[in-house]
């Protein structure tokens, strides 16, 4: 019942300085060659509302909560194998720009 409400709930995208989610999105969308960042609408698609089933959708999150969570996920406090080389290549101001555009991206 829970999922299910939060499921039904309409997503209210946030907002984020415009050179910010710019970056983000050119790191979404395409990646980084130099340093080895995937593009991460490869798994997340177009939208950030994932292609991998059971992935959660990450389009519309706070701005904060997603950049601590990938930071997590660098650190390996919270392991996500899929996602360690991906985001082991991110810098901090890296990070902050892809939370940026998260948060203002797709419902």
């Amino acid at each position: 019942d829970i999922a299910a409400y939060y499921a039904s709930q309409t997503i209210n995208v946030g907002k984020a300085a415009e050179d910010k989610v710019e970056l983000g999105q050119t790191l979404y969308r395409a990646g980084n060659t130099a340093t080895g960042v995937s593009a991460c609408a490869a798994c997340h698609g177009p939208d950030g509302n994932s292609l991998v089933p059971n992935w959660p959708k990450i389009a519309g999150q706070h701005a904060a909560y997603l950049d601590r969570h990938i930071r997590l996920i660098k650190s390996n406090a919270r392991p996500v194998p899929e996602m360690m080389a991906i985001v082991g290549a991110l810098s901090d101001q890296d990070i902050a720009d892809i939370a940026a555009y998260f948060s203002t991206a797709g419902k």
